[in-house]
């Protein structure tokens, strides 16, 4: 009977042992109670200091102090929960103010960064196209009717250089005739580069409309390009085609968010708007000069929509809200259209985030439990462990009694200082200060060190602040005169002991703060510690070394033989 016991007990512990040491869950560097630490989760936190790692056992350790981290971050929040801070009025407060902005990017989230899917296809052409550089030339300016105007005289003939000096608004292109240099695909925005693409050498294009106003376009030549191999650069390629088409949707969505809510800009207000801004530059050399409005023009309407308008007065009010700096020209009306809908946009986006329901999105959902989560995570360590920590003045008072070598003032020489620019300048007044001469008639004419000045040109030199005066006087004697000697600024001091200051403890209120600093530092790091300890143990935690050390990239830290050996077997 004995004998099946521990025959028995011997097979349950057998089963318990290669439990834990049975392989990890895949991609799983740690569990930590109910959460998963995946590959994926170590490699986007390691990024930041991976570089400094230099070979594969370095980025093994390192990965591992990063692995505590995340760890501890786990342990932290699994606390928070446990005391129930995700429905904590205080902590719930601390977020709300942030709904609308998660709400809009859970909304740019859904429609259009969910909606970009890039194929190796799409980055392979791009890669092609890029093969290609254009040289081209534009005239920018911020009205329709005159960029039509433009454009018919270029293609009649007229120079186009010309053309582009007497009218573009491009500060940086326009003295150079309009010529933007070479360029690939991807560098101009999408309307722009559209057009230069679809142009043939020599061709002009009918104005282009993009945000910065309306463009003629010349292409003056094309050539080939020699590239990096497509291997080397098609994944930043793919990060440019993202941005490039989540930029594009963006303004369509933005384009349509405005059609539907019928949003109509008045022309004789806007109109208005512009003939103020310009008589007020004619008469500020500012760049953003101010404008103002009478009491019945700030009633107009300027622009309307569905539900909704915006006077003339809630169109003053958010310019003078803006910084003089930031302030950009009214000039147009499209400065001025383009002014209104930025102003606009925000409250737009939320209205449209509601009506789709984007709080019920898994993407808003996400964001809210990551932002509320960092809150709890916060507040339970500052409050739940942090908060317990209390250092008493008897705490203080002890700790200084058992370590005053800890608190002795430094030796400090105390000497009248004069510093000059010139080593010459300084031999001399040395000379004449050893020769008889008092050394505070050279303070007020001749010292550069302006702050000492009021006191007589006294200097408390310590080793830590001035440590090459310091190493020129630690061994004289009242009134030893001593330099030139140059400091850390370059200048030169000559210098007269005043007085040799011995090391003497310090007053208990002059390193009070110091000590109560030192000591709640250090019980909040075992406070920690002991959390982390008793966490351990109540939620559980398993640590997968198997998988870190196979999350690293090796070939990173290989000579180019023994990459080929590994790749050769």
């Amino acid at each position: 009977m004995r004998k099946i016991f521990y025959t028995a007990m011997a097979v349950a512990l057998l089963g318990m042992i290669f439990a834990g040491c049975g392989s990890a869950p895949k991609d799983t560097v740690a569990k930590v109670g109910k959460y998963t630490i995946t590959v994926d989760d170590l490699n986007e936190a390691v990024k930041p200091m991976q570089a400094r790692w230099k070979s594969v056992d370095e980025a093994i350790e390192g990965r591992k102090g990063v692995l505590d981290n995340l760890v501890k971050q786990k342990l932290l929040l699994l606390g928070a929960y446990k005391e129930g801070l995700d429905k904590d009025s205080v902590v719930v407060a601390r977020i709300s103010g942030n709904d609308d902005r998660r709400l809009i990017t859970a909304l740019w989230q859904v429609e259009i960064a969910n909606k970009v899917n890039i194929t190796d296809q799409m980055v392979k052409d791009l890669y092609d196209k890029r093969g290609t550089e254009f040289n081209a030339a534009h005239i920018l300016v911020q009205d329709e009717a005159l960029a039509n105007e433009i454009a018919k005289k270029a293609k009649a003939g007229e120079d186009f250089a010309e053309l582009a000096t007497q009218y573009s608004k491009d500060p940086g292109s326009a003295a150079k005739g309009g010529d933007l240099g070479w360029f690939t695909v991807g560098r101009m925005v999408k309307p722009f580069e559209d057009a230069v693409v679809a142009l043939k050498d020599g061709e002009i294009s009918d104005p282009v409309k993009t945000n910065y106003g309306y463009h003629i376009i010349k292409r003056i030549a094309t050539r080939t390009r020699q590239q990096e191999p497509f291997e080397k650069v098609k994944e930043n390629l793919k990060k440019t085609l993202e941005r490039e088409l989540q930029g594009t949707k963006s303004m369509e969505f933005v384009d349509k968010m405005f059609a539907d809510n019928n949003l109509k800009i008045d022309e004789k207000a806007v109109a208005l708007v512009v003939s103020k801004f310009k008589a007020a530059a004619a008469e500020s050399s500012n760049a953003a000069p101010s404008i103002s409005f009478t009491d019945d023009e700030k009633k107009m309407t300027i622009a309307t929509w569905n539900g909704g308008a915006w006077t003339l007065g809630q169109l003053d009010s958010a310019i003078n809200v803006v910084p003089s700096y930031q302030q950009r020209p009214l000039s147009t009306p499209l400065d001025v259209e383009n002014f209104i809908k930025g102003n606009l946009q925000g409250d737009f986006l939320t209205a449209a985030a509601k009506k789709e329901g984007i709080a019920n999105t898994k993407e808003y959902k996400d964001m809210y439990r990551k932002e509320i989560e960092e809150v709890m995570v916060s507040t339970f360590q500052n409050q739940s462990i942090y908060g317990k920590v209390k250092v008493s003045d008897d705490d203080v008072k002890a700790y200084y009694d058992a370590n005053p070598d800890s608190f002795m003032s430094p030796l400090t020489i105390v000497a009248v200082e004069v510093q000059v620019a010139e080593e010459g300048e300084a031999k001399r007044i040395a000379d004449k200060v050893k020769g008889g001469s008092d050394i505070a008639g050279f303070v007020d004419s001749k010292s550069l060190r302006t702050y000492t000045k009021k006191n007589g040109g006294i200097l408390e030199i310590t080793e830590r602040r001035f440590p090459n005066l310091y190493a020129a006087v630690a061994k004289a004697k009242v009134g030893d005169v001593v330099g030139p000697v140059q400091d850390r600024t370059n200048r030169w001091s000559v210098m007269k002991i005043t007085e040799v200051r011995a090391p003497a403890l310090m007053p208990l209120d002059q390193v009070k703060g110091r000590i109560q600093s030192k000591l709640r530092r250090e019980l909040r790091e075992k406070a920690m510690d002991d959390f982390i300890a008793n966490a351990k143990k109540e939620f559980g935690v398993k640590i997968y070394d198997s998988t870190i050390a196979a999350s690293v990239d090796s070939t990173r830290f290989a000579t180019p033989d023994e990459v080929t050996k590994k790749v050769s077997k």
